[in-house]
């Protein structure tokens, strides 16, 4: 008798939970399994512990690229900057999200495989740059071949996963070739235009290769990510990326104190910085290193809470929310973390500038306001991603729903815009050459004080929301942990986008007014550019996001005005709730799908593959 497609999902790997994913011995060889599969619950992954052992690994590989940067800010070092962030992060990506976030394998085997993908890995480290691309490219090479054996693996050991491990295989192995080609012919690759070519293609198939595999991937055919176990290695990815910059500046002072002639003075100055108030001593030579150290933290550390303050739970991540909203989160995720890299450069800049007494050329000036600037646009487009479309926020179990309280849509409405606008600023600030005319401790300073403020409204506005969340209390449905999402489409959509243009147009009038008493030519029509985008924007904006919402394939899209379901969701929801009634009464699999899972009735999806079977033996539960 064959067996139904539930079951053999079920059969193929146990449920995972926490306290499985601790370590219970260790055996030679072993079969990799699936952590979780579409129809299951997503559980909370557990922390490894070579998962801060890859971190690490990160963090010296981000020192490096950076490093590498800050010694070439011509048009060629921006292209090495680019292009080796990319293979690198590419190759951490393949093993702590493909790998580690869809399966599990604790045997020796395994780790020898990854004790030589981290070889690999440190080769890369410590041959950045076009000179060194031979032996980089072998590192890589190593790297991708541990990620082959590692899939090898899987494929035999989970039928499920074949097709995805296929795919992912042929994308990895066509990079492998060009990385090849680049190793055997890559010495003086900048006077061949070719190997230049291959090398650049090679790092643009991985680096977007998201986007190519959700078109092969259709349906069941991709493994689910357990979306805890991504969430932590992404947010350590940004983490790596910000916090490199905090060790360079401190280790830069240690390297230039040591260098510095009367070593024993300066460390005596340095001991009597509190106590010495004489402005002609030597104290004032160094003081300047502390407001940078400072302001740079500050930067740094606004720049954390900014990110991690917008992440979602798992069931309103948008790796849930459709395929579409993941891989575009996922690739953000590389580009925020090379913005987040080029502040950290400007930031080395900085302090060199600051120690050495020498003033910051044009492009050092300029690397912080755009590094700063692409940061902000990233993460509004990652909020966008998450949030956008829905008609209601989660907080706990609390829920606001937006179309009941006015003064709640006019909040919401006003964070969107001021978070679009805000992206703009530093950049226009470079483009007009308002930044540039302060040195480089005024720089930071300006730039820590705005992402700071950005904290604070953000901070101030999700306040209110929870407020009003708690006076709304918990409307039908609110309270649920996945949580029915609501469309923005019909009248309730109408009220939102009325909302977001009269808040847009009323913080761009401000903009507009500053601009035309801006005396210089050049600034006003900065200004004003700006502001033309940013209305743009806030035009098309709630357009963009119901065309998003419309493609999310996992949840309805019925109006909820009032936050009571319309009459088709209470009919759809009525015969559901009688096709499982009858359905788990003699199927068991169903029963553990349906009554012990925390979702509720109306996220299961009876279109899905696994009830094909029981279509053609009982067709009148699925009328």
């Amino acid at each position: 008798m064959q067996s139904s497609p539930v079951s053999q999902s079920t059969q193929q790997h146990p449920s995972h939970h926490a306290s499985e994913h601790r370590s219970r011995g260790r055996k030679l060889f072993g079969a990799p399994t699936l952590l979780q599969d579409w129809d299951e619950e997503n559980e909370e992954g557990a922390f490894q512990y070579w998962e801060l052992f890859l971190d690490l690994l990160l963090v010296a590989a981000a020192s490096s690229i950076a490093d590498m940067f800050k010694e070439n800010l011509t048009a060629v070092g921006f292209s090495e900057f680019v292009v080796f962030f990319s293979i690198i992060i590419n190759g951490w990506l393949l093993y702590t999200h493909h790998i580690t976030s869809r399966f599990q394998d604790n045997s020796l085997a395994h780790a020898i495989v990854l004790f030589f993908y981290c070889v690999g890995f440190g080769i890369c480290i410590v041959n950045t740059g076009y000179e060194y691309v031979q032996t980089f490219c072998l590192g890589a090479v190593i790297q991708r071949v541990s990620v082959g054996i590692m899939l090898v693996s899987v494929y035999s050991a989970i039928p499920r996963a074949r097709y995805m491990v296929k795919v992912i295989g042929c994308l990895t192995c066509l990079a492998m070739i060009l990385l090849l080609v680049v190793t055997v012919q890559g010495n003086d690759i900048q006077q061949k235009p070719l190997i230049m070519t291959i090398f650049w293609i090679a790092s643009n198939i991985e680096f977007w290769g998201e986007a190519l595999m959700i078109n092969f991937l259709t349906g069941r055919r991709m493994v689910p990510i357990n979306i805890d176990q991504s969430k932590e290695r992404l947010g350590a990815m940004e983490l790596v990326m910000l916090g490199e910059s905090v060790l360079s500046v401190c280790m830069i002072y240690r390297e230039w104190l040591s260098q510095t002639e009367g070593g024993a003075e300066e460390k005596h100055v340095q001991n009597e910085m509190l106590k010495v108030d004489d402005k002609n001593s030597s104290l004032w030579g160094i003081q300047p290193y502390y407001f940078v150290l400072g302001y740079s933290f500050l930067l740094i550390f606004m720049f954390l809470l900014l990110y991690f303050h917008m992440q979602p739970s798992p069931t309103d991540h948008a790796f849930r929310r459709s395929r579409f909203h993941g891989t575009a989160v996922f690739l953000l995720h590389k580009l925020l973390g090379l913005a987040y890299l080029a502040v950290g450069t400007s930031i080395k800049l900085v302090v060199e500038s600051v120690l050495l007494d020498e003033p910051l050329t044009p492009v050092a000036d300029s690397l912080m306001g755009y590094g700063v600037g692409a940061s902000v646009m990233i993460l509004f487009a990652m909020r966008w991603l998450h949030y956008a479309g829905r008609g209601h926020v989660n907080f706990g179990d609390k829920c606001v729903h937006f179309g009941v309280d006015q003064r709640l849509d006019n909040l919401a409405s006003m964070w969107w815009a001021i978070i679009f606008i805000a992206g703009f600023l530093p950049i226009i600030g470079v483009a007009t050459g308002w930044t540039l005319r302060f040195g480089p401790v005024a720089m930071t300073a300006i730039h820590a004080w705005f992402v700071f403020f950005l904290v604070l409204v953000e901070s101030f506005f999700s306040h209110l929301l929870q407020e009003g969340a708690a006076r709304q209390g918990t409307l039908p449905d609110a309270g649920n942990v996945h949580g029915e999402q609501q469309s923005l489409t019909g009248a309730g959509a109408d009220k939102y986008v009325d909302h977001h243009l009269q808040c847009s147009l009323y913080v761009l009038s401000v903009l507009a007014s500053v601009a035309l008493n801006v005396e210089a030519e050049q600034s006003r029509s900065a200004f004003l550019a700006a502001a033309g985008a940013a209305v743009f924007g806030a035009v098309m904006a709630p357009g963009v996001a119901v065309a998003m919402d419309q493609e999310n394939v996992n949840t309805p899209t019925e109006v909820w005005e009032t936050g009571k379901p319309s009459e088709a969701a209470k009919e759809r929801k009525a015969r559901y709730e009688n096709a499982r009634t009858q359905m788990t009464s003699n199927f068991p699999p169903i029963k553990r799908l349906t009554l012990e899972r925390k979702s509720p009735v109306t996220r299961l999806d009876l279109n899905a593959p696994y009830f094909d079977g029981y279509k053609k033996t009982y067709p009148g539960l699925f009328k």
